[in-house]
């Protein structure tokens, strides 16, 4: 006769099924997290600020120290004129990213449609010390600054004002003497050296002159000064993607999906980033994230299935290689041949036969790196 279980085991047992259930519920939670608040992100693009606040209330109750749900309810509360609460809920981000410049546009933004113009030109003060490329920023704090008949700070010249100097560079540039035009600039940095412009031209002509790490240096330096510069993010998370660096890029690229969180470009960018850095379960995120948004784009729909394939999860790789397929059947030989791949570590040789034909048909040469 078999004996029950001891105390222990029945401890064991439930502490398991405990850890199992904990495990399943956090899944659970994380995918209607992400469900909503993609979805909040489409109404968002449609101009649908009451179903995008409903939907980022919800991401914001089922995850409410993410600071990117947190600035997304807050600017749809402030699109619908419920300034005050788009206020409290954005001095939450600055609490948990002092560094979240869109916090401090929505602030501004709200004290302004207030009449409170000291407060917003605080705020907004603070957002083009950290970004000053933010042209939004700029226009509603010369506003405020109107509405108190007082007089903006003085405009603080920079390089591109300097026609002398520009007129050097450009003369250089012209005829390929990369060197001679970062002696020049090197020149004005001695009297100018916290000027943005100086040092992301800078950087521009180390990478005309392939020297990625001395471009990168420079727009890390212009990023010392403006942390959320929208121009240096952009540019430094383009060097690093051209020096094989993709691990380092992708926190530029979240500070620009931030900066704008319905564009289509970069939150592919930010997808190919992480399959390019071995992360296809954050690509295949950004990807199903960026279908909700722009249903019908067939780039996303390829780039998933080259995450989930790079996944191993072969019959969403599938799946995806054949709707991208049915919109493009005759121009896409790297389609046919990634679904044979999935199709070949399913063990379904011969769909996986005659998908390698059909590319070879269209004149698709695979890689052999990207093949394994």
């Amino acid at each position: 006769m078999l004996r029950p279980p001891s105390w222990a085991v029945r401890l064991i047992l439930f502490v398991s099924l405990c850890i199992a259930f904990a495990l399943n519920l956090e899944a659970a939670c994380a995918a209607g997290y992400e469900e909503v608040l993609y979805e909040g992100l489409r109404y968002l693009a449609n101009k649908d600020f009451r179903q995008a606040e409903n939907c980022f209330q919800k991401a914001y109750q089922l995850n409410p120290t993410d600071a990117d749900a947190v600035i997304l309810l807050a600017k749809a509360k402030a699109y619908l004129r419920k300034y005050k609460e788009a206020i409290e809920l954005s001095k939450k981000v600055i609490a948990m990213d002092p560094q979240f410049v869109q916090a401090y546009d929505t602030i501004g933004f709200a004290y302004l449609n207030l009449h409170d113009y000291e407060k917003g030109i605080k705020y907004l003060t603070k957002s083009l010390q950290l970004n000053p490329e933010n042209q939004t920023g700029e226009k509603y704090l010369a506003v405020a600054y109107n509405r108190l008949g007082k007089e903006p700070p003085p405009y603080v010249p920079r390089l591109l004002d300097d026609s002398k100097t520009m007129t050097k560079v450009s003369n250089a540039m012209q005829e390929q003497k990369w060197d001679a035009a970062i002696a020049v600039i090197n020149e004005y940095l001695r009297t100018h050296p916290n000027d943005p412009e100086a040092y992301l031209k800078r950087g521009s002509l180390y990478e005309l002159s392939h020297r990625l790490p001395a471009a990168i240096d420079d727009y890390t330096r212009v990023l010392k000064i403006h942390p959320c510069h929208e121009l240096a993010n952009e540019a430094r998370a383009l060097a690093y993607h051209h020096n094989h660096q993709e691990t380092k890029s992708i926190d530029d690229l979240i500070k620009m999906m931030r900066a704008e969180p319905t564009h289509w470009s970069v939150h592919y960018r930010l997808a190919h980033a992480y399959s390019l850095a071995g992360k296809p379960k954050e690509a295949i995120k950004i990807y199903s994230g960026l279908l909700k948004i722009h249903t019908s784009s067939l780039e996303a729909r390829m780039g998933r299935g080259d995450a989930y394939l790079q996944n191993r999860e072969y019959e969403n790789a599938i799946q995806d290689f054949t709707q991208f397929l049915k919109a493009d059947p005759e121009r896409s030989g790297s389609a046919y041949y990634k679904r044979g791949l999935a199709y070949e570590r399913l063990g379904k040789n011969e769909q996986a036969k005659a998908d390698f034909a059909m590319a070879a048909k269209l004149g698709y040469k695979p890689n052999p790196d990207k093949t394994k």
